[in-house]
């Protein structure tokens, strides 16, 4: 069996050769994929596994909900907020790593303090960073993600976020 940091660069590596290879190979009279394209349905929101109170547990339950707007700024807040709450939100790991596709901009700004006004961001990367805070609970998502989407952008946020992930993890460097 392959020690963590092997199979970690493994599947970066999968993945990248993967987008790159989608990416240059486009049918002809076919662009490449360019836009958000459909990806596998999540299950129906449930309210996530945590131990905090109802009103947290139906909050997060809310942004859940919100990532299937048809909005992206909606969906980026969504995906935000819920990357704030870290484990607390690892009920929302399905949802979030089907929003890893889109890539349509939104504007940081309206969601998160502090930011520059001309920032600029996507709901798939809002979900990779979230992903991230939610650590080691998204990692089995993240990879079935490189493995199996259609998605170049999908599999390229995924492939970033495991790459944060695991330089999370120094002793397994």
């Amino acid at each position: 069996m392959l020690k963590k940091p092997i199979r970690f660069v493994l599947v970066l590596l999968i993945g990248t050769v993967l987008a790159v290879a989608q990416e240059t190979h486009a049918p002809a009279g076919q662009a490449p994929e360019s836009h958000v394209s459909q990806p596998e349905a999540p299950p129906p929101p449930r309210a996530p596994d945590t131990r905090g109170s109802t009103s947290a547990r139906t909050a997060l339950t809310e942004k859940v909900k919100q990532l299937s707007s048809t909005d992206p700024a909606k969906i980026a807040a969504a995906a935000y907020w819920l990357g704030e709450q870290g484990t607390a939100a690892s009920g929302a790991v399905p949802h979030l790593a089907a929003v890893l596709g889109d890539n349509r901009q939104v504007n940081p700004a309206h969601y998160r303090k502090n930011i520059a006004g001309r920032a600029s961001s996507t709901p798939g990367e809002e979900a990779a960073a979230a992903l991230v805070k939610i650590g080691d609970p998204a990692v089995d998502a993240l990879i079935r993600v490189l493995k199996t989407s259609p998605s170049a952008v999908a599999r390229q946020n995924a492939a970033w976020a495991l790459g944060i992930i695991q330089d999370r993890h120094p002793s397994d460097n």
